[in-house]
């Protein structure tokens, strides 16, 4: 067979074989390609929501680290704001020196309160020039802390041992209470007592009392009744 019968055969042939191969490429950008890229954008998402719930994880797990403080930050501010309230706390004062009288064995005879005052910022020392110039007088404005003093008389009778023993509750109390002066006395002689006499403490003692904001109550609340 000569060349040029063969030629329109082969022609043919290449023909179909191009044919062949549009079709494989039309079949490619028409079926095959979208469907690579709708899993690429698919693994894709699944990637991003691997890495949320892999943050996610971490933030709860820090929230857990976290909450395992709680209530050892609970215990400790509400220690602080009974040391410090934000209010006088007289009625609790006044709980609780009952209940020491009563655990020591004593009679409380008197509970005196007397003036409230703003707790003002310590004046600050001066100290001499030693170059010999007169220097300008330091000012004598005063600051207020924010804080009160509540000056609080105390009076009590019994033997001067558990009288000892009540001023020592008094000193180790929940509430922050400053002692500035405590004297036993004999109740009959007024003199200094003995240890086993009848004997009246007489106690003068300051605490303070710490105001807060209706914002800062708030906040304080909402962390005393949170929950792990």
């Amino acid at each position: 067979m000569s060349d040029q019968t063969r030629n329109p055969r082969t022609i043919r042939i290449a023909v179909g074989a191009a044919s062949g191969l549009v079709l494989v490429a039309v079949s490619w950008l028409v079926l095959i390609g979208p469907q690579r890229s709708a899993a690429a954008q698919v693994r894709a998402q699944t990637q991003t929501v691997v890495s949320q719930n892999q943050l996610t994880a971490l933030h709860n797990q820090s929230l857990a680290q976290q909450s395992k403080g709680l209530p050892a930050l609970q215990s400790k501010l509400r220690a602080a704001l009974t040391a410090l309230p934000s209010g006088s706390g007289l009625p609790e004062l006044t709980r609780d020196l009952t209940n020491f009288a009563s655990s020591c064995s004593v009679t409380l005879a008197e509970i005196d309160v007397g003036a409230v005052s703003p707790v003002v910022a310590p004046a600050p020392i001066v100290t001499p020039s030693t170059d010999g110039n007169v220097t300008d007088a330091p000012s004598t404005a005063v600051s207020s802390t924010g804080e009160y003093a509540i000056p609080v008389t105390v009076t009590v009778n019994g033997s001067a041992t558990k009288l000892t023993a009540f001023l020592a509750r008094i000193e180790t109390g929940s509430r922050g209470a400053v002692v500035g002066s405590a004297q036993i006395t004999d109740s009959a002689t007024a003199r200094i007592a003995s240890v086993d006499t009848n004997s009246t403490l007489t106690v003068q003692l300051t605490v303070y009392s710490a105001p807060l904001s209706g914002a800062d109550l708030a906040g304080i609340n909402r962390l005393l009744t949170a929950s792990r």
